[in-house]
This record gives structure tokens, sequence and C-alpha cells, in this order.
């Protein structure tokens, strides 16, 4: 589990710690594929980017990111469970992996292209995988990212290929 801790610049580090309350804030996310709530959408078109604020929808870490917003009074542009996409004919396929992810998450929906705020409510699932940091030299934590987001198609079929 993780201790979370503010600095002066405004970052935010988690350690461990041992809490195991699902309402925690310092509740330690798992690993895998989860399903998650588009809560914000924010597109900036001269730059072709566009900023998705997300946060978990279902099981013990529904509501996740919004408990630390509250607990540590941060806007969600500083904060996990924010993701930006460049699209258009200079980006890479990210964009259009999450959008294949939040199409197969929402049967019956389907993206315009242009409407970036359509995407505001939607489910899609969010793979969460862990990477390990090393802070001032000595103090060592991990920090749970979202990883390359594929649609929910193609991840059975990739789980169903390594069940064989």
């Amino acid at each position: 589990m993780f201790a979370t801790k503010k600095h002066k610049n405004g970052s935010i580090s988690m350690k461990t710690n041992t809490t195991t309350s699902a309402n925690d804030p310092t509740l330690r996310l798992l690993t895998g594929h989860h399903l998650c709530r588009i809560t914000f959408v924010e597109d900036h078109p001269p730059v072709k980017i566009v900023r998705i604020d997300f946060d978990f929808a279902d099981g013990v870490y529904q509501g996740y990111y919004e408990l630390l917003r509250k607990k540590y009074k941060c806007s969600p542009d500083r904060w996990a469970g924010t993701l930006a996409f460049r699209y258009g004919e200079d980006a890479n396929d990210h964009f259009a992996h999450l959008i294949c992810a939040i199409e197969s998450s929402n049967p019956g929906f389907q993206f315009d292209g242009t409407t970036m705020s359509d995407l505001t409510g939607k489910l899609v699932r969010l793979p969460l995988h862990e990477g390990k940091y090393l802070y001032e030299g000595d103090e060592s934590w991990s920090r749970v990212g979202i990883g390359f987001v594929i649609s929910d198609d193609v991840l059975k079929k990739a789980l169903a290929k390594n069940n064989r």
C-alpha cells in the first residue's frame, strides 16, 4: 500500500505503507485492465491535442482520483487520471486505439471524429502498469500508470491466444 506525500513544488509522491481500507486514497492500485469513466474532455484544436480525465468506474477503486484531488486540493490537470493524446494526420495510433477501446466498451456509441465532448461519460477499459522510481537518490517507490490502450476485442483475442 502507498502513503502519499505532497512536496513544496506541488508534486506528489507515494511510498509504501500498510493501509488496506478500500475508501482510503492511499490504497495501492493494482496492475491490470480496469473499467474507467471519462469525466472531462478538453480539446485544443490549434495543436491537435485532447486532454481526457478519467476515474475508476467500479470496484474498490471507484472514485479513486476524485478522492485524491479532494484530499490534496489538486486541480485535475496536476494529477493522475489525466491523459493527453495527439490527433490528426501527424499523430501516432494511440488516440485511434483509445477511440476503438471506447467504442467497444460502449455498445452503440460511434465517435464522429470531431466532437470530443461526446467522449465525456463514456466507459473505457484502461491498462495499468507499474514503474519503479528513485527519489533524491535513495528513497524508491513504485508508480502505477496507464499503459498502451487497446480495445476490448483485441484484449480478448490476445488473452484467448495466450490461454491455449
